[in-house]
């Protein structure tokens, strides 16, 4: 599956993919790398384009729960990605002695997408090549009285939390749709960590939802 996505500016040397791609060429078997999307800068895909890289430390198997863990959504949020890729490497490292470790990864799906947004953090932009806030992009509407425009807004992409048309969601939010269902649905328990570095205030928990204050259907 090949997304695309188009920036004005020009390509920049991007440290955070520098390093995963290092550590991608050292991978041990059986674990793999896959770009799931490559997102353009500029208006030729044939010019220069950002990678968004999967990491599987095993062969998939949709019998066993499966732990997904994401980074880079913000562009300018770049801690999150730099954390998945710091655990990501102290995984592997630990892979070659810690036997504990070996046995718990052999009971579940453990999944890497550090850079969700390879254009945004390329730019130094909390928003895709598009000017759209991904956080807000999906085509769910809020339920309870959100904050104005920080809840997403839909007047300019000028403005901050554009969430463009959910409608029609971004390649980044496409990427996302699709390596769900095709990985998480299919196990019997799932779960995403998503790493931001929030407002950088006061930590919060959205829970239920981040759309809505009722109970989950089963959750008890």
């Amino acid at each position: 599956m090949v997304l695309a996505v188009h920036h004005k500016r020009l390509p920049l040397r991007l440290a955070e993919l520098i390093r995963l791609e290092a550590l991608i060429a050292t991978l041990p078997a059986p674990a793999k790398a896959t770009a799931l999307a490559r997102f353009p800068v500029g208006s030729s895909a044939d010019i220069n384009s950002y990678p968004s890289y999967l990491i599987e430390l095993a062969e998939f198997d949709a019998k066993k729960p499966t732990l997904l863990l994401t980074g880079g959504v913000h562009g300018l949020e770049r801690i999150g990605s730099a954390v998945v890729i710091a655990f990501l490497e102290s995984l592997l490292q630990r892979l070659e002695w810690d036997h504990g470790l070996q046995h718990q990864l052999s009971q579940l799906n453990m999944l890497f997408l550090p850079m969700v947004n390879p254009v945004g953090m390329a730019a130094h932009t909390r928003s895709n090549g598009n000017g759209v806030d991904l956080m807000r992009n999906a085509p769910v509407a809020c339920e309870e009285k959100a904050a104005f425009l920080v809840g997403g807004q839909q007047y300019s992409a000028k403005l901050p939390w554009f969430r463009g048309n959910p409608s029609e969601p971004e390649a980044e939010t496409q990427m996302l749709f699709a390596l769900v269902r095709d990985k998480l649905f299919q196990s019997p328990f799932s779960m995403v960590l998503d790493c931001h570095s929030g407002f950088g205030q006061v930590d919060r928990l959205w829970f239920p939802y981040a759309k809505s204050r009722k109970p989950l259907p089963h959750l008890a």
